[in-house]
């Protein structure tokens, strides 16, 4: 069984979208960047390759950001190695969007007299 990344034979880029989101920090957050983890010396050209592999289905782009998150390998159960990256840093600067979750009664009483929905409402 082939990997998802392994099976999209279309290069596609992402969507263009009218609205970005913002990432806010924290007060005094400074930019991310440290030593990437040690990689063995086997574990390097199945970097390079899945590497080349994304950047070439556009799933990741190259990047010119200041922030730095390090790359490291987990092992599958079928023994290929799966390529994950650690955010744990750039995480712990981040802001939290809090938005509480409404209540189901609450809902049910708004849309209680209307008649019509849209695909909002739904």
């Amino acid at each position: 069984m082939e990997t998802v990344f392994e099976t999209r034979t279309k290069p596609r880029m992402t969507p263009r979208r009218k609205l970005d989101m913002d990432i806010m920090e924290t007060p005094r957050a400074r930019s991310v960047s440290g030593l990437p983890y040690r990689a063995s010396t086997q574990h390097l050209p199945e970097l390079e390759i899945q590497i080349v592999t994304l950047l070439m289905t556009y799933i990741i782009q190259r990047s010119v950001s200041v922030y730095v998150s390090p790359d490291l390998f987990a092992p599958k159960k079928d023994g290929k190695l799966f390529l994950c990256i650690d955010y744990h840093c750039l995480n712990r600067q981040t802001l939290r969007d809090f938005f509480p979750t409404p209540v189901v009664s609450d809902l049910i009483s708004w849309i209680l007299d209307a008649r019509m929905f849209s695909k909002l409402d739904l």
